[in-house]
């Protein structure tokens, strides 16, 4: 079984041990590798020494080729007429090439390309990547997003060339992780699953229960999910000089590394930490000064209204999951025109948005006449509770309003959707939209045993591993404390899961 693995950043460090992992269990060829990040590529080598003798195509490469170099627009008309999607997909999920330098800082949607160079950028993955499938003729093609180029291309590529693609994701039940056979839309194990009349295992069923109890008692709480508070954005400021003291040092020595220098994916080091460390918390500060966010207290004052949680952008939830809907103000605007006369909207700042966008922003969303700001530090389920309805391009916080016995309106793509439409509710088409809404809330139907049905099929085909927190090392995430194992345990657990996951998609 041979493994061709798509990376980006410290998943390259997952993969390997997980390899290693497998390779304990049964022989296995060495796997191909497609690579993101020049910059944790090098310290992945000091680690795995092995990484050099494995063959791999290196995105920085690819992107510095596509980016001097005339595109072959018939080439490129040739790959667009055989893909059934638009290939604007294939750019638009790359906020790195979409987009500006600082994207993860600011706002920042200028892109560092011509138009031009995107498409000799695309023209260039597409060949490199058909060329790589043909040359390494893999069993199986291993993702774990769909947040570059090179991840969006490799599925389409794949299937195309009818390879087995699995994407690892995280699926917000707990500290589970899904292998799935897609990383744009819902899963077919997913969907086969819940026509299945085949009964749940007694112990699947019982985690379900739990999780219901627990989204009910504490809202949704998974492992990976951002930890925020007003404290850790003083932290932020309390501890900037000594991290910009750190980061002006990797800036000078990234300067003089070539590989580094080149690849114009990474955001200016420096920069970057100074908005983080500095501009996030003070414009937080301000922005809490200037808004009148409605508190707790409050919300029942504001009569019935529509929730409507802020997604961080560029994100892959608004690029690749609802494309229609990345102008949030505007989707914001659309649905306050849609409610009922007497109904508000009530928005809520996502927590990786603190300090990130300016005052205009808020004004402009304000300036809409039934839509109030809430306190973005108050928990997501606080909101639901006093809600009539929930709205949602993508994310987690719909289905934990589902499971609150909410009405959701899904603009985007989720899993979740599989849930009855007396539910939630996707919508077909932006014209519909205030009869959607009106219809969802009137036939909303609450029915707890689609509920566990859904969260147990989640379960049964899933594996418990603290992903964020244990295998990538993220800090200020929350943690399955519970489930946390010696790492080798983790990839244990999570190469047998692959195994089969492959053995299946490969018969």
């Amino acid at each position: 079984m041979k493994i061709l693995a798509v990376t980006m950043g410290r998943y390259l460090q997952v993969f390997l041990n997980l390899y290693n992992a497998m390779s304990a269990q049964q022989e296995l060829p060495r796997p191909a590798l497609f690579v993101a990040d020049s910059k944790n590529y090098l310290k992945a080598e000091k680690v795995f020494p092995e990484l050099a003798e494995l063959v791999t195509l290196k995105e920085w490469e690819l992107t510095g080729k596509g980016a001097v170099m005339v595109p072959d627009f018939e080439r490129i008309a040739r790959f667009q007429e055989a893909c059934p999607q638009t290939l604007w997909n294939v750019l638009l999920c790359d906020r790195r090439i979409f987009f500006g330098r600082l994207v993860k800082s600011k706002q920042d949607y200028k892109s560092h390309y011509s138009y031009t160079q995107l498409l000799a950028i695309l023209d260039v993955f597409l060949c490199e990547i058909e060329a790589f499938l043909e040359a390494e003729q893999p069993d199986v093609v291993l993702s774990f997003s769909s947040t570059t180029i090179g991840d969006y291309l490799f599925e389409i590529l794949a299937k195309e060339k009818e390879i087995p693609y699995l994407q690892l994701k995280a699926t917000k039940i707990n500290n589970r992780l899904s292998l799935n056979d897609t990383g744009t839309g819902i899963p077919a194990h997913l969907t086969q699953r819940l026509a299945d009349p085949v009964p749940f295992s007694q112990e699947v069923r019982k985690e379900a229960l739990a999780v219901l109890d627990g989204v009910r008692n504490r809202g949704l709480k998974y492992e990976g999910a951002i930890l925020f508070s007003w404290q850790r954005m003083l932290d932020k400021l309390r501890n900037a000089p000594a991290i910009l003291a750190n980061k002006a040092v990797q800036a000078y020595q990234n300067a003089n590394t070539t590989i580094i220098k080149d690849d114009k994916h990474l955001p200016p080091t420096f920069r970057s930490a100074w908005y983080v460390n500095i501009v996030h918390p003070l414009r937080t500060y301000y922005l809490g000064r200037k808004n009148a966010y409605l508190q707790e207290s409050e919300l029942k004052e504001q009569g019935s209204y529509l929730f409507y949680p802020l997604h961080f952008e560029p994100e892959v939830s608004l690029q690749v999951f609802g494309k229609p809907f990345q102008n949030q103000i505007e989707t914001v605007r659309n649905l306050a025109l849609s409610v009922p006369v007497t109904m508000k909207v009530v928005v809520k700042e996502h927590p990786r948005s603190l300090g990130f966008r300016k005052l205009s922003y808020y004004k402009k969303l304000l300036a809409i006449p039934n839509v109030r700001l809430v306190d973005p530090f108050l928990p997501a389920k606080n909101i639901i509770e006093h809600a009539d309805v929930v709205a949602v391009v993508s994310g987690s916080i719909g289905l934990e309003a589902a499971i609150l016995g909410k009405p959701v309106l899904v603009l985007g793509t989720v899993n979740y959707e599989l849930l009855p439409d007396s539910m939630v509710r996707k919508i077909k088409g932006i014209h519909r939209l205030d009869r959607e809404i009106k219809q969802l809330i009137q036939d909303h139907n609450y029915d707890e045993e689609a509920v566990l049905r859904y969260i147990s099929a989640i379960i049964d085909d899933s594996v418990a591993v603290n992903m964020y927190t244990d295998l990538l090392g993220k800090s200020a995430r929350y943690s399955r404390n519970e489930e946390t194992k010696e790492l080798t345990v983790s990839y244990q657990r999570l190469s047998s899961y692959l195994i089969n996951k492959v053995r299946v998609s490969t018969c």
